[in-house]
């Protein structure tokens, strides 16, 4: 008998899960188009990315 209640407890869960998936992912898209707007470099970029983006920004702002 107990085994019944433990077996519908992930099909209630996954719900909630994917809400809270939902909620997490919103934020850091809110997040990220803040620190692109205040002009912050991207956070996700791994650090030798970085560079080469901060070189290729740079010389399109000194082309125009």
């Amino acid at each position: 008998m107990s085994t019944l209640p433990l077996a519908l407890l992930p099909e209630r869960a996954v719900p909630l899960y994917l809400f809270v998936l939902y909620l997490v992912t919103s934020v850091r898209i809110c997040r990220y188009s803040a620190w692109c707007a205040a002009g912050a470099p991207n956070p996700f970029l791994p650090r030798r990315l970085r560079s080469v983006v901060d070189r290729h920004q740079r010389n399109l702002r000194l082309a125009c």
